[in-house]
């Protein structure tokens, strides 16, 4: 039963799903950290995508780190908040995560 439990708390998982600000949110957890994914369309035309994707993860139990990004896909705008995430990883001390996991993870509930 303890392993169970182990691999419950290591394994990336959506722990929520829900409507929020005319998109979806996704709460992941992974290894006891939280990744909050919103994902929204286009809303106005001078919008610079198709796709917004507003990523929030906790540096300390203060602060919240937030990546914002737009993309032609809700794929693209995703790896644009990877990339963006993995850029400030070191400047702002940002947590590392397996974003092709994330990818994974959303697309087996159709969110990419």
């Amino acid at each position: 039963m303890r392993a169970k439990t182990e691999e419950k708390a290591t394994t990336l998982r959506i722990t929520n799903q829900f409507h929020s600000k005319g998109g979806m949110a996704y709460d992941l957890k992974c290894e006891g950290v939280r990744l909050t994914l919103l994902v929204t369309a286009r809303t106005r035309n001078e919008d610079p995508g198709e796709w917004h994707i507003e990523a929030r993860g906790t540096r300390s139990a203060e602060e919240v780190a937030v990546i914002s990004e737009w993309g032609s896909t809700r794929g693209d705008a995703l790896r644009a908040v990877a990339r963006s995430w993995a850029d400030a990883v070191q400047t702002q001390a940002l947590r590392v995560f397996d974003w092709e996991a994330v990818a994974s993870m959303l697309s087996s509930v159709r969110a990419l």
